[in-house]
């Protein structure tokens, strides 16, 4: 059942986390304006995004594999020496995987490109991979990338666009007709 849920640090309508492999939670906090970090045994979070000018947006922060620089808001983070360096154009929600690519969704078609992690910059022109993944109202797909690239998504269109339903706990769905 996996037990009880347990509260690592307050957050304000957060926009995205990530989890490092050495055990930090990086999370946007109060719709992208902070950026903080907590250890996975919980604590008081540590302001990330005083580092970085007031201008940067903190959008779904995903951590460099092996490193404690971050991708957040289509910008490379380096929070040791707050640096925020563009990456690719605006977009909402990248994602680095060890295997060399950083992927991303435009519209409702995942994509991706090659990436050197190392340098912190794209290295090939960006290519469609998959249609029809699931998005959500504020630019944020139904999708994740594991460690080792295996890719996990929810079919469908834009959230703007399903009908919705109302789901028991036996599973049974009435669906709703909403204007």
């Amino acid at each position: 059942d996996g037990g009880a849920p347990v509260v690592l640090a307050e957050a304000t309508n957060s926009v995205g986390a990530d989890w490092s492999e050495d055990g930090r939670i990086v999370f946007a906090d109060d719709e992208g304006q902070g950026l903080r970090v907590v250890s996975d045994q919980g604590g008081t979070a540590q302001n990330l995004g005083a580092a970085f000018p007031e201008s940067v947006a903190f959008s779904w922060p995903q951590w460099l594999p092996g490193s404690d620089r971050l991708i957040a808001g289509g910008l490379l983070l380096d929070p040791a020496e707050g640096e925020a360096t563009p990456v690719v154009a605006a977009t909402n929600h990248l994602v680095p995987i060890p295997v060399g690519y950083l992927v991303e969704m435009i519209g409702n078609t995942l994509s991706a490109s090659r990436f050197d992690g190392v340098q912190g910059r794209v290295t090939s022109p960006l290519i469609p991979v998959l249609s029809g993944i699931r998005g959500e109202i504020y630019g944020q797909g139904q999708w994740d990338v594991t460690p080792g690239g295996t890719l996990v998504y929810a079919e469908g269109g834009s959230l703007n666009e399903g009908p919705f339903a109302w789901v028991d706990p036996d599973g049974s769905r009435t669906r709703l007709d909403l204007p």
